[in-house]
């Protein structure tokens, strides 16, 4: 799964919520499953303590550290192959919606073709280097991978959590 937005400047969430949704699907009730208007993080409460929260903002800095240099190496992977990002990603939205650039898709040199695939490559290895990168991140924190997705959860929907992972963060 290439991600569009990472090249983009996305948010520091991107990696983590790529196994976030399995996660959460997997946590759902077959009702909630059936009802589209009930949403996985309107269904989460749970308890955070201080040690979590440290332990959270602590490793939410080194993840942030992982993606910035993640997305970096992915802008040079494809620059080194002599393309842009404006045509790298152009050409993984044609690779991913084929039948609504069957003209746009013929009018691309193989070179050009060749050139996508080896950067597309690079970024894959990229991706999985950083995605393990992380889960060592956060691990090494003392926390589970779940765990910390659940507090990802909270913290995005609870603006006094928001608020105790904000001070962590500053000091």
């Amino acid at each position: 799964m290439k991600y569009l937005s990472i090249l983009a400047g996305a948010t520091a969430s991107v990696f983590l919520l790529a196994g976030q949704t399995a996660t959460l699907a997997q946590q759902q009730t077959p009702a909630e499953q059936n009802n589209p208007t009930v949403t996985p993080e309107q269904n989460t409460s749970i308890e955070v303590n201080d040690e979590e929260i440290q332990s959270f903002a602590s490793a939410f800095k080194v993840v942030q550290t992982i993606q910035d240099e993640s997305r970096q190496k992915m802008v040079e992977a494809i620059e080194e192959q002599g393309l842009t990002i404006k045509e790298y990603n152009e050409l993984l939205r044609q690779q991913q919606q084929p039948e609504s650039s069957d003209s746009e898709a013929s009018n691309v040199s193989e070179e050009k073709q060749e050139q996508f695939q080896q950067a597309d490559a690079q970024i894959e290895q990229i991706e999985q280097d950083a995605q393990a990168d992380i889960e060592a991140a956060i691990t090494d924190e003392g926390l589970q991978i779940e765990r910390f997705q659940e507090i990802w959860i909270a913290v995005r929907q609870d603006p006094e959590l928001q608020q105790q992972v904000k001070n962590y963060l500053e000091n």
